[in-house]
């Protein structure tokens, strides 16, 4: 059969087995049989109400699975996608939807600023870059390398540090020397794949006059503003892209 399937498919054609008959011809003629057999089917009506997913992110891979009868409706007042199609195609949607409609998994996100000597950060094995760093369960890449070890007397060797509470013990311990200062330790949650933004800095209150002469308080960011990115693979380990902006 083996054999058979490969002569076919080279030959440019293509075959069904049918209560034990098997017929050969064209692809395009058994793609004309199937849509004329299911435009003379009816079609059903159903609403798949999603838990997580985004019904309009999700509509864009059901519309694919549709026939030329098929249509797929988003109502976002509920969560839902409307599909009018064949039983056939409907059993289609439902597994993808059971793949798609899962939950996006989050990563709690600790940033942070602080200012530092130069040559101090230097003598930390500090090259103003990180990676290889890893976390209790997850592993975290950035862009850029550790490259120099750190003095002994800290007890960490930076890039092969195991817990970002090490990194912590050592600003804490510059900090109460005055070689360092936190400027903002700002967090937050985002999302796999998705971009989130974080300041760390602050917003300063400055008074302008507005376009028809009044006296308004607008805020200014000042700090240093990430947008990141957190990708999650199989083995949840974690890399994040990091794009800095000084505002």
């Amino acid at each position: 059969k083996q054999a058979f399937d490969v002569i076919v498919k080279t030959s440019g054609y293509s075959y069904r087995e049918e209560e034990n008959i098997i017929r050969v011809a064209l692809g395009i003629t058994f793609d004309k049989e199937r849509e004329s057999s299911e435009l003379a089917q009816p079609v059903v009506y159903r609403v798949y109400k999603l838990s997580f997913a985004e019904p309009r992110e999700v509509k864009t891979n059901v519309d694919k699975l549709v026939s030329k009868k098929g249509k797929v409706e988003v109502d976002g007042r509920t969560n839902s996608l409307i599909v009018t199609d064949i039983e056939s195609r409907h059993q289609d949607i439902k597994d993808l939807l059971g793949i798609l409609d899962a939950p996006n998994p989050q990563v709690d996100i600790e940033v942070r600023v602080v200012d530092i000597d130069y040559d101090y950060g230097r003598d930390l094995g500090i090259t103003w870059s990180l990676s290889n760093l890893r976390s209790k369960r997850h592993n975290v890449t950035a862009a850029g390398t550790l490259l120099t070890p750190a003095p002994s007397y800290f007890d960490i060797t930076v890039g092969t540090v195991r817990n970002f509470a090490k990194i912590n013990a050592i600003l804490n311990f510059s900090e109460s020397e005055g070689k360092t200062k936190t400027i903002a330790n700002p967090r937050i949650t985002a999302l796999n794949n998705r971009e989130a933004e974080i300041l760390g800095g602050r917003k300063f209150p400055v008074n302008v006059l507005d376009e028809a002469g009044n006296l308004v308080t607008r805020y200014f960011e000042v700090g240093t503003k990430l947008k990141v990115t957190p990708h999650i693979n199989s083995k949840d380990e974690i890399t994040m892209d990091i794009p800095a902006e000084l505002s």
